[in-house]
Order: C-alpha cells, then sequence, then structure tokens
C-alpha cells in the first residue's frame, strides 16, 4: 500500500486501480473526458481502455491509456453485435498490457460515462478486502449489473475468461459466478454525479 501526495491533490492507493472501458468518438468525445478527467483528479490509478483507437491527451501520474482498434481483430467479426465479448477482450487487453493483477490487490472495471463523487467507497477496507468480487447494488435474481465491478487481481482473468467461454452476456455471467464458490459483496446504491442515459433511453441515476 502505497501513498503519495502531490501538490494535495493526489492520494494513491496502490492496492486498488480502476478501469475505464470507454468506445470514444465524435458524439462522445466530451462527455467522456470529463468523466475522465474527474476520475484522474480522484487520486486514484486511472486506465482508460479505448477500443476506438482513440483516448486522451491527459497527463497525470495516475493516469494511462490502452487504444486499440477493435474492428481490426480477429474476433471482432464473429463478434461485433456482442458488447459483452468486445467489453471482455478490452479488459483483458489492458490488464495484460499493464500487468494490472502484479500492480495491484484490487482491480476495478467502471464503465467510462459513469462517474460519482462518492469514490471513497472504492476503498478496499475490513469492509470488502478478503472478498474475490466487489459488485454495484443492482441485481436480480438472475442478472448483476456491471457498470461497476471490483475482482480481487488473481481471480479477474479466470472470471472474465469463464463468463467469455459462456458465450453469455456480462450480467448474466456475473450472475452465475455469484453461486460459485467466490466471496463477495454488493455495495450499498451509489448516486452518480452526473445523469447519464443508457442505451435504451432511460435515465441511471444510481448503480
Amino acid at each position: 500500500y502505497e501513498y503519495h501526495n502531490i501538490d494535495g491533490r493526489f492520494e494513491f492507493h496502490k492496492n486498488k486501480c480502476i478501469i475505464l472501458t470507454s468506445f470514444v468518438n465524435k458524439e462522445r468525445q466530451s462527455m467522456y473526458l470529463k468523466r475522465v478527467s474527474k476520475w484522474v483528479n480522484s487520486g486514484i490509478y486511472i486506465y482508460l481502455v479505448d477500443s476506438n483507437n482513440t483516448g486522451f491527451d491527459l497527463i497525470s501520474p495516475n493516469y494511462n491509456q490502452f487504444l486499440f482498434d477493435q474492428t481490426k481483430e480477429d474476433y471482432y467479426k464473429y463478434h461485433k453485435e456482442d458488447s459483452t465479448h468486445l467489453e471482455i477482450k478490452s479488459i483483458l487487453k489492458i490488464v495484460n498490457h499493464f500487468s494490472l493483477t502484479e500492480k495491484y490487490d484490487y482491480i476495478y472495471k467502471i464503465t467510462c460515462k459513469y462517474y460519482f463523487d462518492n469514490y471513497k467507497i472504492l476503498d478496499i477496507s475490513e469492509n470488502v478486502s478478503g472478498n474475490d468480487l466487489i459488485f454495484q447494488k443492482s441485481h436480480n435474481k438472475k442478472y448483476q449489473n456491471s457498470e461497476l465491478v471490483g475482482f480481487k487481481s488473481d481471480k479477474i482473468v479466470n472470471i472474465l475468461n469463464f463468463i467469455l467461454k459462456r458465450d453469455i452476456i456480462f450480467e448474466e455471467g456475473l450472475g452465475i459466478i455469484k453461486n460459485q464458490n467466490y466471496k463477495f459483496k454488493n455495495l450499498n446504491a451509489i448516486k452518480l454525479t452526473d445523469r447519464v442515459k443508457r442505451g435504451d433511453g432511460s435515465i441511471l441515476n444510481y448503480l
């Protein structure tokens, strides 16, 4: 666990990082930049993976990005309509590229369009340490929402590959995982700082 303070702005927590998954295009670029900038200002180690090979000209000691064009990947033609497959592949790429499992105890995945001021809820306190997975509150009997998921670092690759091989949506895969021999915790509801329109047009206020 490493602590630094740079200009009083950053508090780096070596026991966790956040992967922000994105597909940055002209329509979303401004929105994504605002979210990423806020996350960087949290002082948490932030890793952006952008599958549209765009990213941002952000320079900060706690910010890294991995950019690639998913349409050039071998798997794309078979899975171009499968958002779960594409997102999981991008997560695995950035985990591997930056050797994240060797650097952090926990790795959070957050969909890039979401930001919340109450990021202290992500601290690896006694409340959550020892769990293999940390989930947002939203779930039902079959599905566990996947906008925010925390993984113990030594479990993330196996869990993501488990879901990939079953060719099911992320939320269903996490729901199955909850019934396996994994320890997990669902966080309390997290109020989003900005109202966000989802793919189906509904507005999401809480994770």
